[in-house]
C-alpha cells in the first residue's frame, strides 16, 4: 500500500482515542454511580464496555501494530519446547530445597548474632568466651603444629 491509503485508514486516531478515554471514564463513572445493581450485571456491563473499548482501539495505527505484535507472539509461543512434568516437578523441588538450606543458614546466622544482644551483658560474655576459647584452641594449635613467626 502507498503512504497516502495508511495515512487516510488511520486518518482519525486521535478522534478514536479520545472516543476510548470518553468510553473507559463513562464505564468507571456508570459502575459507581449504579452501585445498587447487582454486581453480576455490572461485570456483564464492564465486559460489554471493555470490548467495545478494545474493539474501537484496535481500528487504531497502535491499536494495529500491537493486535500483529500479539498475533506474532502466539506463533513464537508455539514453536517454545516446555518442559515435562516431571522436569518441573524436579526443578521445583531443587529450588524448594535450596531455599529450605538458606533459610537455615540465614536463621542460624540471625541466632548466633543477635541472641547474646537480646539478653543481656551475661550471654554476652557467655557468647565472647566461646569465641575467646575456638580462637585460643586455633592459636594454641597454630603454635604446636606450625611456628607462627
Amino acid at each position: 500500500m502507498s503512504s497516502k491509503a495508511e495515512a487516510g485508514e488511520y486518518q482519525l486516531d486521535s478522534l478514536k482515542w479520545l472516543l476510548v478515554f470518553f468510553i473507559v471514564g463513562g464505564g468507571i463513572y456508570a459502575n459507581s454511580y449504579y452501585a445498587a445493581i447487582e454486581p453480576l450485571f455490572r461485570a456483564l456491563a464492564g465486559v460489554m464496555v471493555a470490548a467495545f473499548t478494545i474493539g474501537v482501539a484496535l481500528q487504531t495505527e497502535k491499536g494495529a501494530w500491537a493486535w500483529n505484535l500479539a498475533q506474532e507472539a502466539r506463533v513464537e509461543v508455539r514453536k517454545v519446547v516446555w518442559p515435562t512434568t516431571q522436569e518441573t516437578t524436579q526443578t521445583t523441588l531443587i529450588v524448594v530445597g535450596v531455599v529450605v538450606v538458606v533459610v537455615h543458614i540465614v536463621v542460624v546466622t540471625n541466632r548466633m548474632i543477635c541472641l547474646p544482644m537480646i539478653y543481656g551483658d551475661n550471654n554476652i560474655a557467655l557468647f565472647e568466651k566461646v569465641l575467646i576459647k575456638v580462637h585460643m584452641v586455633k592459636f594454641r594449635n597454630c603454635l604446636l603444629d606450625y611456628p607462627c613467626l
